[in-house]
């Protein structure tokens, strides 16, 4: 069922065998489709997923998953999400901005990787701006910001709309400053987890 498959050698050999689980995220039906086919466990919750899509992605991969004979469930609701935990005094409005800002630049890059459509100029890329990109209202739902005790509501708020498993948090995104990163994954690590 993949295209081009080819063998991958892995050093040092794993000690679980026949290997360790493997996981695989799902982004568009192609891949519910293709992961249901599979002995893999599925990251159902990416970056931009809402939680119809992320419904409508378990029931397919369901239904695929009995047309191939299979009747366990390896899907998880691994929420994937930006984040960008504030310092108290910080300022929302500037540091939303600048969270957004980089957001975005991670959007394009992705979208234009994925679409081949990427500009290259001396060996750097450039995620020019796109048609179609999401609204601020989009980002903030799909990003984690805000003080820990914010962050810490937005997390259950999601949870009950997925019954979230996973998490993934994306910090290091868009160039951030390392001081800005270091102190958001103190504070989520301490604070918010």
């Amino acid at each position: 069922t993949w295209k081009n498959q080819q063998a991958v050698n892995v050093l040092p050999k794993p000690l679980q065998q026949p290997h360790p689980p493997i996981w695989m995220a799902v982004t568009s039906d192609e891949n519910v489709r293709r992961v249901a086919k599979t002995n893999f466990h599925v990251l159902g919750s990416g970056i931009s997923t809402s939680r119809e899509l992320g419904i409508s992605y378990h029931e397919l991969y369901l239904q695929e998953r009995k047309k191939a004979g299979f009747t366990d469930d390896r899907w998880s609701y691994a929420l994937n999400r930006h984040l960008r935990v504030l310092r108290p005094g910080e300022d929302r409005e500037t540091e939303w901005k600048r969270m957004t800002a980089r957001t975005r630049h991670t959007f394009r890059l992705a979208k234009r990787i994925r679409a081949d459509s990427i500009r290259y100029d001396k060996g750097y890329v450039h995620p020019d701006p796109m048609d179609e990109e999401p609204s601020d209202e989009q980002l903030a739902e799909q990003a984690l910001f805000g003080t820990c005790d914010e962050i810490v509501e937005q997390i259950l708020r999601m949870n009950d709309d997925f019954d979230i498993t996973n998490m993934i948090v994306q910090i290091d995104f868009g160039g951030a400053e390392r001081e800005e990163i270091f102190d958001s994954i103190q504070r989520f690590g301490g604070e918010v987890i």
